[in-house]
């Protein structure tokens, strides 16, 4: 016998007997307890699902503050290639001369060049930056560094010499 036959001929009285097994199955339904525990089961799978759900969708909100985070203070607070300004702390003794560049409102602006101009200014702006004046003297000599784009990034303030209290 082959499958596209089908099977053979079934005994009437087994045929009987299965149609009415399965009509007793239909009006007797499950338990109600097998039926609470399936329902339950369904819940908890459900809550797994979405707690699942909330934590991925949680991990992906932190990788991306994370992220940008990490971009802005490398953006904020690396130095950009091509300058020389770093900061220093304005903690120093009256008289000491500060070798390096204090940073101005836009030393965290990119800067790919720039110049040194150098001014004569009054003492009070050394005084705004937590310095004492050289020697008491009303003026200083100023060396600010001035991007490309005309925004002044940095001061170094040094004493006047001689020639530039002539001027």
């Amino acid at each position: 016998m082959t499958m596209s036959e089908g099977p053979g001929p079934i005994d009437p009285r087994l045929r009987d007997a299965l149609r009415a097994v399965a009509e007793a199955d239909d009006e007797r339904g499950a338990a109600a307890s097998v039926e609470t525990a399936l329902r339950a089961e369904l819940r908890a799978r459900r809550d797994t699902r979405e707690r699942r759900r909330q934590m991925v969708w949680l991990a992906a909100a932190a990788a991306i503050v994370m992220a940008v985070t990490a971009a802005r203070w490398g953006w904020v607070s690396e130095p950009r290639q091509g300058t020389s300004i770093t900061a220093t702390v304005a903690t120093q003794a009256p008289d000491a001369i500060p070798a390096d560049f204090l940073p101005l409102a836009y030393a965290a602006v990119p800067v790919r060049s720039g110049q040194i101009v150098q001014m004569v200014v009054p003492a009070a702006a050394m005084e705004s930056f937590g310095l004492a004046p050289f020697g008491g003297s009303d003026a200083v000599a100023a060396d600010v560094f001035v991007g490309e784009d005309g925004l002044a990034r940095a001061v170094r303030f040094s004493p006047l010499r001689p020639k530039e209290l002539a001027q």
